[in-house]
């Protein structure tokens, strides 16, 4: 029996029950059902994709960018996933009420980890326990979550959420602090800050070595954000955040090596315009970004050891619902530093998407999303040289 089926087995005997439980060795407490003290809720959805592009988008399921081909221009594709299924699991409790401590914990895959297309293996999202002291306002967040800096997302069918395209910030494993503080009856101030792990590159001369675990360091990252005004139903918010991380790359089997530094300054901002109209954008700037989904891509320049500039951001409406459909339409750019890259390497990418969400219920809903996509590279010889692509991509999707 594979690991996976004993998970399940072990999980389907939890919800059905065991039988009788044995009894505990003399001396130890009396064990009590994970059940009868914590609860739990599954929740995610199952997603169907399909999508037709009229040139090469990469990697297919999802767009990063457009691949340049310039032998084989408008080469089509079609592609048809459910890898971005998700399933999550919140666990909640025990609140500790004289210390006004209420503590949490959440999983969550989805099937974007590698595999055949009809066999894809799970990929850890989410993975932090949450503490959160009501009174004082203060929380504490350990495992793998979101990154602090860059908080918004535009609400796309595209799975990536226009990353490398001018939307930074990813997930990884960290540890963060934050706090709520009342500045007036209509403001309040969001402080945030974390110590991050470093997923780094392993192009160097050893393969197996990471370079941000080699560096020695972790990361770090803050956030200062502001809720301002009784709007309804949301205030508007903004807030300024940035980070600095090291990698370190080994040059040689003689134990030589470069550090590269990583770094981003960022804006975000959210806006309701109507009850039914609300305006996200967000801007950054910085240089070595690739692990921040940033730079196209591209981090270090190895080459002329030095870190890839990049500075980009988007903007998009969230409009609805109105009766059973929402829509969304925003526009991406990431534009990379033209001196630090060689020549074939991507030097712009941006994309200008509407989709529309059609709910059959509260569960099932329909949606499509048209996008326009264009990638720029360098090329000295014969000058700039881009990709053009026009996406169409339908999605079926199940909340549970």
């Amino acid at each position: 029996m594979t690991i996976v089926n004993r998970v399940i087995c072990a999980a389907l005997l939890l919800i059905l029950g065991s039988g009788p439980a044995t009894a505990a060795e003399p001396g130890e407490p009396q064990k009590k059902s994970v059940w009868s003290t914590l609860e739990l809720q599954i929740y995610g959805f199952v997603k169907l994709d399909a999508a037709y592009d009229t040139d090469q988008a990469s990697p297919g399921n999802f767009v990063k960018w457009i691949d340049l081909d310039p032998e084989n221009p408008n080469d089509s594709q079609f592609s048809m996933t459910a890898n971005q299924t998700r399933v999550g699991l919140w666990v909640t409790g025990p609140d500790d009420e004289e210390k006004s401590l209420q503590t949490k914990g959440r999983i969550e895959i989805d099937f974007y980890g590698g595999g055949a297309e009809n066999k894809p293996n799970p990929m850890l999202r989410l993975a932090y326990v949450d503490l959160h002291w009501r009174d004082s306002g203060w929380r504490f967040v350990a495992g793998q979550t979101f990154d602090i800096i860059s908080p918004l997302f535009p609400y796309t069918v595209n799975y990536s959420v226009q990353w490398w395209a001018g939307n930074i910030g990813y997930r990884r494993p960290q540890i963060q602090g934050k706090k709520d503080l009342a500045i007036s009856e209509s403001s309040q101030m969001q402080i945030a800050a974390g110590m991050t792990r470093d997923i780094g590159s392993t192009d160097s001369v050893f393969a197996d070595v990471d370079s941000g675990t080699d560096a020695g360091v972790p990361g770090f990252q803050g956030r200062l954000g502001w809720k301002v005004g009784t709007h309804r139903p949301r205030p508007v918010s903004f807030g300024f955040s940035g980070h600095w991380s090291k990698e370190s790359f080994e040059l040689n089997e003689m134990g030589d090596h470069e550090d590269f530094n990583s770094w981003s300054a960022n804006f975000d901002l959210q806006v309701p315009l109507g009850a039914k109209i609300n305006l996200k954008t967000e801007a950054y700037t910085g240089a070595n970004l690739a692990q921040y989904l940033g730079g196209i891509g591209q981090g270090v320049n190895l080459e002329r050891n030095r870190e890839i500039g990049d500075t980009g951001g988007w903007i998009g409406l969230d409009l609805g619902p109105y009766r059973r459909l929402t829509h969304h339409i925003g526009a991406t750019a990431s534009d990379v530093d033209d001196d630090d890259i060689d020549q074939g390497d991507r030097t712009f990418n941006g994309s200008i998407f509407w989709n529309g969400f059609y709910e059959m219920n509260k569960h099932l809903s329909f949606a499509l999303e048209l996008s326009y996509w264009r990638t720029d590279y360098k090329m000295p010889e014969t000058g700039p040289d881009r990709a053009n692509d026009f996406r169409t991509q339908f999605a079926v999707i199940y909340r549970f």
